[in-house]
């Protein structure tokens, strides 16, 4: 059984190498999932500290920068296909 490792806020930027308003901009627009990626410390307090499991948050980081990077190839593609 795989131990899950949370991490404060300052603890999860620091481990993925982003500031914390980053941290927090990507936790805001979704693309941290809540549940998944982050839950607060005390559920019924909306003001509740937060902390991140570090192993589902570069999941999802990684997996969504690959993807971005799979359309920006494709948009590239088809550009050059514009061009000729």
């Amino acid at each position: 059984m795989a131990i899950q490792k949370w991490a404060t806020q300052q603890e999860a930027a620091a481990a993925l190498s982003i500031s914390i308003r980053s941290l927090q901009r990507l936790r805001n627009d979704g693309q941290l999932p809540v549940g998944k990626c982050w839950i607060r410390k005390v559920p019924a307090n909306l003001n509740s500290h937060v902390i991140y499991d570090l192993a589902a948050c570069e999941h999802h980081l990684s997996t969504a920068t690959i993807a971005a990077q799979m359309e920006h190839d494709r948009l590239g593609h088809h550009a050059l296909e514009a061009v000729a």
